[in-house]
């Protein structure tokens, strides 16, 4: 098995959004369905892992991390000019 995948596991078995069924994290771009998955994400203890997955895998589709896939291209763009946001860009509003 992948290290990767290993640790993917690992991070996954936490996650607040297991059980949940994948249809509300990758449902439309419609606003009530973003601001749903959000709502999880924001009790996780996992999110920096699961954003490290997200952006490693360049994950173009679904909430990860209390992120749209918007919101994901712009920290990897961020990162590539040098700026960190993996602690805390999933903490929007705090």
């Amino acid at each position: 098995m992948d290290a990767h995948l290993a640790t993917s596991d690992r991070w996954q078995a936490q996650a607040a959004c297991r059980g949940l069924g994948p249809a509300l994290f990758f449902a439309s771009e419609d606003n009530n369905d973003v601001a749903r998955a959000k709502a999880i994400c924001v009790t996780c203890e996992v999110r920096v892992s699961c954003l490290q997955c997200a952006l490693a895998e360049r994950e173009l589709l679904g909430v990860w991390d209390g992120t749209t896939e918007l919101e994901r291209r712009r920290i990897a763009r961020q990162q590539r000019c040098g700026v960190s946001l993996l602690g805390n860009a999933g903490i929007r509003g705090a």
